[in-house]
């Protein structure tokens, strides 16, 4: 549904992508209910919706751990999908 693509300080860039099922899940809980994500655990779950809402946390490694990040884009696919991100933090 979607990627993030990493700015390096030397230029180069990495992607990394952003998949329903692997990365994250439908934000209402009664989607994908029992259905946890690969690479993703639930970080919070309140009212909402028809049955509650979601949000799952996803963490990745840095493709280049020696070389600094200098800026992240968030890159939707344009699908039926609506993926937002609520924070990003870099250790």
């Amino acid at each position: 549904i979607g990627r993030y693509v990493l700015h390096y300080a030397d230029g180069e860039q990495r992607e990394l992508p952003l998949v329903v099922g692997e990365d994250v899940r439908d934000w209402h809980v009664k989607i994908h209910a029992g259905q946890p994500a690969t690479y993703a655990t639930e970080a919070w779950t309140g009212p909402g919706g028809t049955g509650g809402l979601r949000l799952d946390h996803r963490a990745y490694e840095n493709p280049r751990p020696d070389v600094e990040i200098t800026t992240i884009d968030f890159v939707s696919a344009r699908t039926q999908a609506t993926p937002f991100v609520v924070a990003i933090t870099l250790e």
